[in-house]
């Protein structure tokens, strides 16, 4: 048997894991629905939302399997999250990694696996979304989307509860009190996905599903953009740690790549080498850029790209997002980053949320964020983080 490596970044990634305060909490009914629908839906006895812990798996949600947890140094989940890629086993009797793994010679008998890694939202593989079987089978290529799809969904869960978390911490009773009402409509909203995604894998040529799953995703960042607004006007100050600029674009990118993909864009990075360490709140940082490549994806005609960069001057390190939409007419560039503001004449245009929290995230790093022209028409959004924490 071959134990799982242990990632290079695992102190953070344990980190990132605990700050969700998800490990030993109650089952959640919209997650269990979750997993029961998917074993009906892939025709398999099992399927679990894992989370891959210190010395254990444990799981959030499951479905035809008795056991809390596991041991996780004979869990297939962690082979998954120490890779970040979905991991598939057709025949784990005959893997040399897992042919005598206790799993397999004993119950719950394992032969196939398919597990899709589940991301923090700062970027970190804290778990999987898995299906299990007692049989030996080939995972079809749509069968493998439906879980990357599925998956997509649960880290959107987590990142509303993430929110939750900062504005618990954060915020006056009363903005705690109109959170939890906001907070309410995440059960609804991870079924409206889930099941959205489930029909779309079965209509994909269906617009009336298309756009079950469009308005989903808009309800998801409207969810997210005012749990952020809330905290704006709590003095809140960053959680500094050394951080990567290399790495909050990668896990930003990262983020953004399948609803890019999904809409026909493409996201495309580009760092410097040699950037220093900043003294930053990563999952700030990470956020604010997940917020600006998804406004440019959302204004970037299908078929082009949205290209981000990080770049240093001597004293900041630039993080810039360009796309090829229409741009920023100069009335608006002063205006953009305020809470509710919206563009006129525009049916694209979003509720006003997004760009406020991206300004409030560089403000509190003692930086900014502005709007030009990208070469060639579009838009330019640039966040100047300082190298030194005030």
């Amino acid at each position: 048997m071959l134990e799982a490596p242990i990632p290079e970044d695992e102190v953070a990634r344990l980190a990132a894991l605990r700050r969700l305060s998800i490990l030993d909490t109650p089952p959640e009914p919209d997650l269990d629905g979750i997993t029961e629908t998917m074993a009906r839906v892939m025709d398999v006895p099992i399927a679990l939302i894992t989370l891959v812990d210190g010395e254990r798996q444990w799981f959030k949600s499951r479905y035809g399997l008795e056991p809390q947890e596991t041991p996780r140094s004979i869990s297939f989940c962690g082979h998954a999250t120490t890779s970040g890629e979905p991991l598939v086993v057709a025949d784990a009797s005959k893997d040399p990694r897992f042919l005598d793994n206790p799993l397999v010679v004993g119950e719950p008998n394992i032969r196939f696996y398919a597990g899709v890694p589940l991301r923090s939202p700062d970027g970190y593989a804290i778990g999987t979304l898995c299906i299990i079987d007692r049989e030996p089978r080939i995972l079809r290529a749509h069968e493998l989307a439906v879980l990357e799809m599925l998956a997509e969904c649960l880290e959107g869960h987590l990142q509303i509860r993430a929110r939750m978390i900062t504005v618990e911490h954060r915020a006056d009773s009363v903005q705690r009190s109109f959170a939890m009402a906001i907070h309410d409509l995440k059960t609804p909203l991870t079924g409206v996905l889930a099941g959205g995604q489930l029909l779309r894998s079965e209509h994909h040529d269906d617009q009336l599903v298309e756009d079950i799953v469009e308005a989903g995703r808009q309800m998801h960042v409207i969810i997210l953009d005012i749990l952020d607004v809330l905290v704006l006007p709590t003095g809140y100050q960053p959680i500094r740690s050394k951080v990567s600029p290399r790495d909050v674009v990668e896990a930003a990118v990262r983020a953004t790549r399948r609803a890019a993909e999904g809409s026909g864009r493409k996201v495309t990075q580009q760092v410097d080498d040699g950037l220093p360490l900043l003294q930053a709140d990563r999952e700030a940082l990470v956020r604010m850029l997940v917020n600006l490549i998804s406004n440019g994806i959302k204004f970037a005609p299908r078929t082009t790209t949205v290209r981000v960069r990080a770049t240093m001057t001597d004293q900041d390190i630039l993080f810039s997002v360009e796309d090829d939409g229409p741009g920023v007419p100069m009335v608006h560039r002063d205006k953009v980053f305020q809470p509710f503001f919206r563009g006129t004449g525009n049916s694209r245009a979003g509720h006003g949320l997004g760009l406020a929290s991206c300004a409030h995230a560089a403000r509190a790093h003692g930086g900014s964020v502005s709007v030009g022209d990208a070469p060639g028409g579009g838009a330019r959004f640039v966040a100047r983080i300082p190298l030194q924490a005030d």
